[in-house]
């Protein structure tokens, strides 16, 4: 059995013949500062959208007419919601990535030369790299999005190239940031990268999950003082480093 054509809301094939081929969306994608302009309104739409209705849910027109654009201006830039919703998780890891840069440019490196990690500095250090206001409505839409890529090998081909670019520019700037500091990882830094994120994505579902059973009164899922996620990803890093020789 095949898998139908993704549809927008309003019924359009994803594979229609009128929207623009990858060869002109490429030539009609140079980011002039204009184009850029519509992108970005664009993508805070779609945000806005899909956090309200779900990527399935949301409507393409509703995105545009939110953005004040026309749906051809939406095909000029993006070849369905799937690929605009990964160009918005782009954008968030590069503020991550920029984040995570800035956040380590000014710590003394003898705070982690003396083999034992400051906990109270990786805090500080997640924190500035929490830059989504509502970290569970992303959690959602991503979730979301990892469903129909398992069921969908076009959104598949899309969101594994995401992930590939995800690991392949974090574990750069993870990288960096530890020669800076005089450290390195315990096992290889590919391995290392997928288990940190491995225990983020973990505490993530955890936390969407309990938020909504403490909304709904269901149950009492308070942890006490401080971020339980924080702490075990900090518990991981001090596992993971130690001092370069």
């Amino acid at each position: 059995m095949t898998a139908e054509p993704l549809r927008d809301n309003a019924g359009t094939d994803a594979g229609t013949a009128a929207r623009p081929s990858p060869i002109d969306r490429a030539l009609a994608n140079t980011l002039t500062p204009r184009r850029e302009r519509t992108r970005a309104r664009l993508m805070d739409a779609a945000y806005t959208i899909f956090a309200r209705d779900g990527i399935n849910g949301a409507s393409i027109e509703v995105v545009c007419e939110t953005a004040g654009f026309t749906r051809g201006a939406f095909y000029s830039n993006f070849g369905s919601k799937e690929e605009l919703f990964l160009a918005l998780a782009d954008r968030l890891k590069r503020q991550q990535l920029d984040a995570l840069e800035a956040a380590t440019a000014a710590l003394d490196p003898s705070e982690f030369r003396s083999g034992t990690v400051n906990h109270e500095v990786i805090t500080y250090i997640l924190n500035a790299v929490s830059t989504d206001p509502d970290h569970r409505q992303w959690t959602l839409l991503n979730s979301e999005l990892e469903l129909l890529a398992m069921r969908d090998h076009r959104v598949a081909e899309l969101y594994a190239a995401h992930v590939a670019t995800l690991r392949e520019e974090l574990v750069a700037a993870i990288t960096r940031i530890l020669n800076t500091l005089g450290l390195r990882f315990v096992i290889g830094t590919g391995m290392a990268v997928e288990l940190l994120l491995a225990v983020h994505d973990a505490g993530a579902r955890r936390q969407a999950v309990e938020r909504s059973l403490a909304e709904s009164g269901a149950a009492d899922t308070s942890t006490g003082p401080g971020n339980p996620e924080q702490a075990l990803l900090s518990d991981m890093v001090d596992f993971l480093i130690t001092p370069k020789a």
